[in-house]
């Protein structure tokens, strides 16, 4: 395992231990947003979505960080999810030429 994805998953666990502890410090999701695009950052956008509408459901639905939190993350995972089919997409025109 490389220990630079290692790195990042430590330090989204220590982002969200900030976030949950206070949902309001814009710093937190500054460094969450910083985080989210490093491409050795493995996420699974399932685990951080229901993590954040947890989070969101705990606040009343009232914050803003929480929110834009949701959006960096779904806006990073359809950015991924178009690479990645930009790339299936080409290893097919590939294998098709050879």
């Amino acid at each position: 395992r490389n220990s630079e994805v290692t790195t990042v998953e430590n330090e989204l666990e220590l982002i969200h231990n900030a976030i949950f502890t206070e949902p309001d410090d814009q710093t937190a999701w500054w460094y969450y947003q910083f985080l989210l695009t490093l491409p050795e950052t493995n996420i699974n956008y399932q685990e951080e979505e229901e993590l954040l509408n947890e989070l969101l459901d705990m606040e009343g639905g009232e914050s803003k960080w929480i929110l834009l939190g949701l959006y960096q993350l779904l806006l990073h995972k359809n950015k991924k999810n178009d690479s990645d089919n930009t790339t299936n997409d080409n290893d097919d025109e590939q294998k098709m030429k050879n």
